[in-house]
């Protein structure tokens, strides 16, 4: 049998399965396997990368809460912002510091998601996803809406099913539209090829 791995959970600053979890929580360890505070990157490295990262996913945004991780299975070390952060804001949670060492790049900018939730984009690619504002069913990553938005309209809204699709054809491959119609009220689904569409439409 496989000895226990350590929790990357607990690694980053928190883990909600607590002392249930499966995976080792232990801070010794977890700090033999930590790079030494000198070998953090520079403030110009450490942009760039996210750059390159965000363009290796055609600049679909990243969760901040996932970034981490993500961050890791293409760097191979954590994106801690424990040694680019003051000592106050040191003892704040993880995601907090993060979400501030990530607001000082320009190159790249944290935006707000629903229920303050925050995800890291191309700065220069904030103007295509505030172009278009429409209301989003929310919706589960493993369920089928993952690929789906819900959109309202006007009662005396006169779309077709193939403007609908046009217009989102713009973010990416359109698999289906759906507008039911109802008296004083109009709505639809537009369910896309990939869920990474959605994703990116979720981010404005």
């Amino acid at each position: 049998e496989d000895p226990p791995k350590p929790c990357m959970y607990f690694a980053k600053g928190f883990c909600k399965n607590g002392s249930s979890c499966r995976f080792i929580h232990d801070s010794a360890l977890l700090q033999s396997d930590s790079p030494p505070k000198d070998q953090f990157l520079s403030m110009e490295r450490l942009e760039f990368q996210l750059q390159e990262l965000l363009r290796s996913r055609k600049g679909v945004p990243i969760s901040v809460s996932s970034l981490p991780q993500i961050y890791f299975e293409k760097y191979g070390r954590w994106l801690e912002a424990d040694g680019y952060v003051s000592e106050s804001q040191r003892h704040a949670k993880p995601s907090y510091t993060l979400t501030k060492l990530l607001s000082k790049f320009q190159s790249v900018t944290v935006v707000e998601r629903p229920h303050r939730q925050h995800a890291l984009m191309l700065a220069e690619d904030v103007p295509k996803y505030s172009a278009h504002k429409v209301d989003l069913d929310e919706c589960n990553d493993p369920s089928p809406c993952s690929r789906q938005i819900y959109l309202t309209f006007p009662c005396d809204s006169n779309f077709s099913e193939e403007d609908v699709a046009t217009h989102f054809r713009a973010y990416g491959p359109v698999e289906d539209v759906r507008i039911p119609t109802q008296h004083k009220r109009m709505f639809g689904f537009v369910t896309f090829t990939y869920a990474e569409t959605v994703r990116m439409i979720l981010a404005e």
